[in-house]
């Protein structure tokens, strides 16, 4: 098994390729809407192409007819509209494995390879599927590779403060993988520990990073200019991807399966600030801020703290700002401080972005990560609330209205704990 590091950015030009869309029957009586789009390079490889939990976007569909113009035939899946599925977190895990094990084999019975792309949560249906796949065809060697967007494998969101684990199928692939990150994205920092799990099966790893976007930007339905630009690039991008991962393909046995990894459910965020139930003791929390000083957490014993951990490319982050403004000057003479913590961009960003949205409160810079790491961040915007003694009361993933009601109820109740408010 090996793992590879590509930066590759690569312009092809736009032209438009030949399509039909007609539904297909399956072997198992499953009707699935197919778009198709005839490959101009070489129509002996072909990419099945099958959505993310949202379903297929316009947007998406535009990347898989430029990437037929300079390559392989595309087949676009509408998974959604073959079995009646909301746009939804969990809607893929309504989808029979079974269904997509004859929709392979249907995109593979003309051609001599071929690559699955997924992008977001259609990442664990892509492997489910390739694994079964791979036990029904022993010896097969038409099967070339994945190629995953984005790719969210975890098994249900982690707890504030507790590292994301992953489905059991993300262990148990062996094809070769190649995998498009988003710099912008709070899985970037936990990259290298999914590759290693998937490395684990056997599978060749390349991590391919794209600097600029976030996840989601290939179906976004009003991309920015960032997301235009690198939507432009990944047809060739994807050529690409499928020529380094081909010299790898061959014959292979899937792993076995730790553990039951059909139709999992993934829960949503929790509603509101929950007790923490993890280790009350927070790592520590040292940094630089824009004002000049440093920060330490721990210099702000006998105070209530709000620690957010955030970016400034993240909605639901810049969507809570106001409030935590508002919560830090209501409480402040009391005793009660907000540290925002922005992590992975640097100072200049940071200021650019508060030019327009200004804040009354600390904004630290972990620039590298190292305070996302201790504190195993794994989604943005987390937030914990700290009593006067220093220990984790309260936790959310997620944004919050910080002067809702229920949420000043709390702030309430840990100030009435402190004995006396410090001086500033």
């Amino acid at each position: 098994m090996r793992l590879y590091l590509c930066l590759l950015s690569l312009l092809v030009a736009p032209v438009v390729a030949a399509e039909f869309a007609e539904p297909l029957l399956l072997d198992t009586g499953a009707e699935i809407p197919i778009e198709r789009y005839s490959g101009m390079d070489d129509d002996n490889v072909r990419v099945l192409w099958l959505p993310a939990e949202e379903g297929l976007q316009s947007q998406e569909l535009g990347v898989a007819r430029e990437l037929a113009t300079i390559g392989p035939s595309v087949w676009a899946a509408d998974l959604h509209t073959a079995y009646f599925l909301a746009a939804e977190r969990t809607s893929l895990e309504r989808v029979p494995v079974e269904d997509m094990v004859s929709l392979i084999e249907a995109a593979a019975a003309d051609v001599q390879r071929l690559f699955l792309f997924a992008s977001g949560r259609g990442a664990a249906l892509a492997l489910q599927a390739v694994r079964a796949w791979q036990r029904d065809h022993p010896g097969s060697e038409c099967l070339a590779g994945v190629i995953l967007a984005y790719p969210n494998l975890q098994k249900g969101l982690p707890e504030p403060g507790e590292p994301p684990s992953y489905r059991p199928v993300a262990t148990a692939t062996n094809l070769p993988l190649y995998l498009f990150q988003p710099a912008l994205s709070a899985k970037r920092w936990h990259l290298s520990v999914l590759a290693q799990g998937l490395a684990s099966g056997g599978s060749d790893i390349f991590q391919h990073y794209l600097p600029t976007v976030s996840d989601g930007f290939i179906s976004r339905e009003q991309p920015d200019d960032a997301e235009r630009t690198v939507n432009q690039r990944m047809p060739a991008l994807i050529v690409r991807a499928s020529k380094l991962l081909e010299p790898y393909a061959g014959p292979r046995h899937p792993p076995d399966l730790r553990g039951d990894d059909e139709n999992s459910s993934e829960p949503g965020p929790a509603a509101g600030l929950r007790p923490y139930t993890g280790d009350p003791v927070p790592p520590v929390l040292r940094l630089p801020g824009l004002q000049g000083a440093s920060y330490d957490l721990a210099s702000h014993k006998g105070r209530v703290v709000l620690v957010n951990f955030w970016a400034t490319w993240c909605p639901p982050c810049v969507h809570e700002i106001p409030s935590l403004g508002r919560l830090q000057e209501r409480f402040e003479e009391r005793g009660f401080s907000v540290l925002a913590v922005d992590v992975g961009e640097d100072e200049a960003t940071v200021r650019r972005f508060l030019e327009k949205r200004p804040v009354a409160f600390p904004v630290l810079i972990d620039l590298e990560g190292e305070a996302l790491n201790a504190w195993n961040i794994s989604a943005f915007p987390t937030n914990f609330l700290i009593d006067a003694r220093g220990r984790i009361r309260y936790s959310y993933y997620g944004a919050l209205e910080w002067d809702a009601p229920e949420v000043i109820a709390i702030v309430e109740k840990l100030l009435a704990e402190k004995p006396a408010s410090p001086a500033r």
